[in-house]
């Protein structure tokens, strides 16, 4: 029975399955790292519970905006390489995946957003202390304005790609934008509950970047398929999405539509 968001859980096999997938895809080493780390101290993430979003209207929404994303040639090799939810050695979470039928004329693919919920905190590294500090809270509940409104790129925040839905292939990411439960230095972030969605994404035609071109921060949209930015006025047509792929960084995959991005599945895990 679906609740008052269109949630519905949806059972054991796909919990197992969703638990498979993100242990598979989880790099424990690299929680914590990194500006954006949150000063998280856990090591791994155990799935409590797994819902489907039957949101009717969002998922209509999204169908007809990936539907007027142009085919792509599924002969060639893609710029950027699979993504990694599409090369799981699981069986049972590559079943799980083969199970939604992404439709790869599109480059439809699965990725992972990470967001808080109400109170969750954003941590920050003081240079100055050389520790992790507890900020501001969130005042509202984004996870249940996705759930009600779908994503929406104009109310986004600026990031190295512009403003858009960034997405992730690796949970360790994804986390990190689900904040921080707690508000006191001597916390540690073992034991926090925290969510991110399951999300069919329809990529299209990208623009791969390989670096963190200053000129990418103002996007509002894709490149043309020329590569050319806002900052160079055209009138050629615009590619689908952003593909972050600097060597040895997390890729990240923006979409500047919010209604290319189905957030299909609520995962809700604990930090251990």
């Amino acid at each position: 029975m679906r609740d008052e968001l269109g949630l519905v859980d949806v059972g054991a096999w796909v919990l197992s399955a969703v638990q498979k997938l993100i242990d598979e895809l989880l790099q424990p080493k690299l929680i914590g790292s990194g500006m954006d780390g949150n000063g998280m101290q856990h090591r791994g993430l155990r799935v409590l519970k797994v819902s489907r979003n039957e949101n009717r209207h969002l998922y209509e929404r999204y169908q007809y905006r990936s539907q007027r994303v142009p085919d792509v040639d599924t002969s060639r090799p893609r710029e950027f390489g699979e993504v990694l939810t599409q090369t799981l050695k699981n069986e049972e979470a590559h079943q799980f995946v083969t199970s939604l039928r992404l439709d790869s004329r599109k480059r439809e693919v699965l990725l992972m957003h990470g967001t808080p919920r109400a109170n969750a905190v954003s941590w920050r590294y003081s240079k100055y202390k050389q520790i992790w500090e507890p900020g501001s809270k969130v005042s509202h509940d984004p996870v249940r304005a996705i759930l009600k409104q779908g994503f929406d790129a104009r109310v986004a925040g600026s990031g190295m790609l512009g403003r858009g839905i960034y997405c992730a292939e690796r949970p360790c990411k994804s986390d990190r934008y689900a904040l921080r439960y707690s508000a006191s230095e001597e916390d540690t972030s073992v034991g926090e509950r925290a969510q991110l969605f399951l999300c069919r994404a329809a990529l299209g035609r990208p623009h791969v970047a390989l670096d963190g071109n200053p000129g990418l921060r103002e996007l509002r949209r894709p490149p043309c398929v020329r590569g050319h930015s806002d900052e160079f006025k055209c009138d050629h047509e615009r590619l689908d999405s952003v593909v972050f792929a600097k060597p040895r960084k997390y890729r990240e995959f923006v979409l500047y539509d919010g209604d290319q991005v189905f957030p299909e599945f609520l995962v809700e895990y604990e930090r251990v």
